[in-house]
């Protein structure tokens, strides 16, 4: 505290973010602890705010009491925020050169093993139901769904609307699921 203070222009700041220390702290304390648990962190948070506070000291002095401490909290939060955010980028860059030969890092948002087992198995009976669709079935999913036309390009390509082209491609992808499921192979087509 003594450091940001140092860090004030006048005695009259120095009085205001003291006595805004004093009164705000508990509540800062607590909105950091919602996002690390750590105090020495959070006190650390806490730092890092009134340096973004004593920044913005005319600011401040413009709020009221409901509006300065929704703006200390906001503060608060977003500093945690942004110090996990940090955190969690460091971590993923920095793996130690003993763990980078033992395992590889498989990212969050990776399927599991079960979900790439059952794509692997939707994806070898789409396969084998490809060839037994009717022409402009197959016709208009390659179109989609490999060359990634638009609507508007399909309905040119198929000489109708862009309205027609989703219900005919509702259809082909239902007509698609029924030849699957008929293969014996029974699931959700999410």
């Amino acid at each position: 505290m003594f450091a940001i203070m140092a860090m004030c222009d006048s005695g009259d700041s120095r009085q205001f973010f003291t006595e805004l220390y004093m009164l705000y702290r508990p509540i800062m304390v607590r909105e950091g602890l919602k996002y690390i648990d750590d105090l020495s962190i959070v006190e650390d948070l806490i730092h890092d705010a009134f340096i973004k506070f004593i920044e913005k000291e005319e600011l401040l002095r413009s709020f009221g009491g409901c509006a300065l401490r929704a703006y200390i909290i906001y503060t608060v939060r977003n500093t945690s925020i942004s110090r996990l955010r940090k955190k969690a980028a460091e971590s993923r860059r920095l793996m130690s050169m003993d763990d980078s030969y033992k395992t590889e890092r498989v990212p969050d948002d990776a399927p599991l093993p079960e979900e790439v087992i059952i794509m692997d198995e939707k994806k070898q009976e789409f396969i084998r139901v490809w060839d037994t669709l009717p022409g402009d079935t197959r016709e208009l999913l390659a179109g989609r769904y490999i060359l990634h036309m638009s609507d508007a390009e399909l309905a040119e390509e198929f000489g109708c609307s862009p309205d027609s082209i989703r219900m005919k491609l509702t259809r082909a992808r239902r007509r698609a699921l029924e030849m699957m499921r008929e293969g014996g192979v029974s699931y959700d087509p999410a």
